[in-house]
This record gives C-alpha cells, sequence and structure tokens, in this order.
C-alpha cells in the first residue's frame, strides 16, 4: 500500500479488531478514522497473532515484537508469575498485565524497527504504550504525541480493590490497590510529556482537569454503529430473556454476575420465569462451574455474531459495581434497540437519563424491581429503545468520534 499521506505510528497493545472486546474495538475504531488522513504503521506491544483484514487493510505495515518475546527473560518470568499467580501457586505481582511487556529490550526492539521513519504523529492507545510512544520519538523532527487512555487505569483499580474487600477477599484487593498506585504513578511520569489526552467520556476528563488542564484533554467517546433494523416488539411470556455480555476475565464482570445471581435474581423469580443469557470472552475455570450451577443460566460464551443475541433478548442488564470508561455493552444494546437496566457504576460516563434511555437501580431490590418494569411494559420497552437509538446516532457515532479527533 503506497501513501503520499504524512506517517502515523500507532501503538497498542493489542490488535485494534472491530469484533473484539470494547477496548479491541475503541483501538480499531480510531485507527479507521486516523487512516483517512495518515499512512499508519502499526506497533503491537502485546500478541499480535490473528490481526483481522480489517486491521491490516488499514496500515501500511505491522511492528510486531512477538519473535523478540523468547528472548525476553523478564517478560516471560513475569508472565509465568502472573499464570502461577491466578493459580494462587504464587504470590501475585502488583505490576498490571499490561506493563509486563515494558522492557528494555522490547522498548530498544520497538525503537529499532521504527528507526528512520518520521513520523507526524505518534498515538498511543492506553497507558502502557506511553513508553514505547516516548521511546519511538526519535526528536529529529516535530512529531506530535496523542495518548488515548480511554479511562483512568488507576481509578478504576482502587475501584476493583474496594469491590474485592467487600467481597471478603483481602488478598486481591490488596493487589489490586498496589496496581493502582503503580497505575499512578505511572499517569503523573506520564501523561504531561503528551500533547494531547483522550479519555471516553466527561466523567473522566474531570477527574484529570485539575492535573493536566482542560486544553490537553479530550473526549473522545467510545462508538457502536447504529442498526437499522428495530428491536422485534416485545411479546407476553411464559419465561422472559435476559441477556448479561461482557469480558468474564475482567473481575467487575464476575462480580456483577454474582450480584446478579445471589441478590436480584431472587426478587424477579418470586414474580416471573426468566433466563439468563452470558455471553463473551474469558468463561473458564471455577466462575464458568459457578455459573454453570445457577438457576435459570445459559452460558453462550464467545460467540461470531452478537446480533441474534441482542434481538432475541427481552433486556439487556449491567449490575456493575465497579468500572471506568464507558460501557460499550450498554452502546450495543442501543444499537439493536434493545431495553437496558443497570446499575449507575454499569452506566457512569454515558450521557444517559433515568426512564429516558434506560433504567437505573442501586439495590438489588430495585435493580429487580426495574428489571420487571421493562419486561412487562410495552410502551416502556419502546420508550426506551427509541430514545437510547437515538442518543447512541446523535453522540456516540463514528461522526462524533472523528469531530473528537481532529476538532
Amino acid at each position: 500500500m503506497s501513501s503520499k499521506k504524512p506517517s502515523l505510528l500507532f501503538i497498542s497493545p493489542m490488535v485494534p479488531n472491530p469484533d473484539g472486546g470494547g477496548a479491541a474495538q475503541r483501538g480499531f475504531h480510531f485507527l479507521r478514522l486516523l487512516q483517512e488522513r495518515y499512512a499508519i504503521d502499526l506497533l503491537v506491544t502485546g500478541d499480535s497473532c490473528g490481526i483481522p483484514t480489517a486491521t491490516t487493510d488499514l496500515v501500511e505495515r505491522v511492528v510486531s515484537l512477538q519473535s523478540s518475546r523468547l528472548f525476553d527473560l523478564r517478560y516471560m518470568c513475569s508472565m509465568i508469575q502472573a499464570a502461577l499467580g491466578v493459580k494462587g501457586l504464587l504470590p501475585y505481582p502488583t505490576t498490571p498485565e499490561g506493563w509486563f511487556q515494558v522492557t528494555p529490550r522490547r522498548l530498544r526492539i520497538a525503537r529499532a524497527k521504527t528507526r528512520g521513519k518520521h513520523y507526524r504523529v505518534i498515538h498511543a492507545f492506553r497507558l502502557s504504550s506511553a513508553p514505547f510512544a516516548l521511546n519511538c520519538n526519535s526528536g529529529e523532527s516535530v512529531c506530535r504525541l496523542q495518548l488515548d487512555l480511554d479511562e483512568s487505569e488507576s481509578r478504576v483499580l482502587a475501584q476493583v480493590a474496594h469491590l474485592q474487600r467487600a467481597n471478603d477477599e483481602p488478598a486481591m484487593g490488596t493487589r489490586s490497590l498496589a496496581a493502582s498506585s503503580f497505575l499512578a504513578q505511572q499517569e503523573a511520569d506520564y501523561l504531561p510529556r503528551f500533547d494531547r489526552i483522550f479519555v471516553s467520556s466527561e466523567l473522566e476528563k474531570n477527574i484529570l482537569f485539575d492535573q493536566f488542564g482542560a486544553q490537553k484533554i479530550h473526549i473522545a467517546p467510545n462508538v457502536v454503529p447504529a442498526r437499522e433494523s428495530p428491536h422485534p416488539s416485545p411479546q407476553s411470556r411464559q419465561t422472559y430473556r435476559l441477556l448479561f455480555v461482557g469480558s468474564f476475565g475482567y473481575y467487575p464482570n464476575q462480580d456483577a454476575l454474582r450480584f446478579f445471581f445471589s441478590d436480584i435474581a431472587p426478587h424477579i423469580r418470586k414474580r416471573i420465569d426468566f433466563r439468563l443469557t452470558c455471553v463473551g470472552y474469558g468463561l473458564e475455570g471455577d466462575f464458568l462451574a459457578w455459573l454453570h450451577a445457577q438457576q435459570g443460566v445459559i452460558v453462550a460464551g464467545k460467540v461470531a455474531d452478537l446480533a441474534p443475541w441482542y434481538l432475541s433478548a427481552d433486556a439487556a442488564i449491567v449490575p456493575l459495581r465497579a468500572g471506568g470508561g464507558t460501557r460499550i455493552k450498554i452502546l450495543e444494546a442501543f444499537a439493536f434497540h434493545c431495553p437496558v437496566v443497570s446499575t449507575p457504576q454499569g452506566a457512569e460516563g454515558l450521557d444517559v437519563v433515568d426512564g429516558n434511555e434506560l433504567l437505573l437501580a442501586k439495590s438489588a431490590a430495585s435493580f429487580a424491581k426495574q428489571c420487571l418494569r421493562v419486561l412487562t411494559d410495552t410502551e416502556l420497552r419502546q420508550h426506551l429503545a427509541d430514545n437510547a437509538n437515538r442518543l447512541l446516532r446523535q453522540d456516540y457515532s463514528m461522526e462524533s468520534l472523528k469531530r473528537a479527533i481532529y476538532d
């Protein structure tokens, strides 16, 4: 692919992927829009296997560090320690997983593989890409450094730590709090060195405002393409269908399902029969065994296409009690005209109003009540779905993201 466009180096810890998890999707949408004005080199600092054609079609070349992994003792030891820590065989490292790949050897290799290119822009996706961005900046020409944080990772991990301790998991809480402290230090060290910083919501911007100023921080919303086909009209059923979508390796998602089945589901079951379908990555081990044991659960796991699952659901639930950024799963439901019931934490960062685009509930009893409302009230369901889809098209579209990137 030849191009006369100025060069941009896009650095990401994961492969940008339109069909991946929320972070991979965000990376892909940025890549797609940046490609309109720049000739892009894609540097994947983590696992670069299986890059989809949709991604390679957007870039001039892919710069991979994959071949260097076997020779990087520090990287390998970190990954082995993490794997054994998950199984309880070793103390879990306090360094967050995305930072295992930030080693002197991998930084040198990344610099060597990008040497000689005069990039107009270096775009780092997620905080762990910041060291690579600064390392690959030769300083020989004017280069704008921009960082897409998406969210304050230190704040999210602090929330997770609090939740783990509340769930009587003090060891996990201590590790998460240590990782949060590590990330807070990285944010303080790296953010001042970038020319532009992107976050996904006004809330995230306000959190960073006092430290870094408004001119530097820009809101770049998460986006999901709206669907033309509306959600099927609700039917009166003997058994209603709820849907939960997420990455199940993420502790807040596991906690959300435990909260739902232990505290919320019994209230709903007193009034109606229902099934909850769980769709997403990372269902394995003890958590998968626990999930299979729950009454009324359907475990779909990873699926190729989310559309049939959203279209067949009566409502999507988001009973999260921690998290950051903005919830892709809520925007996906909006796109498919699927009504949503969420906790305030689950809808954090989205410009929504309770009763207008979705229903919000803080307690288990109120969450159950809102589920019963949306499942049994046809007019309410249509009202929520129509308003939510309208909001998606207005504020969470590719045009909205494009304005944020280039304005």
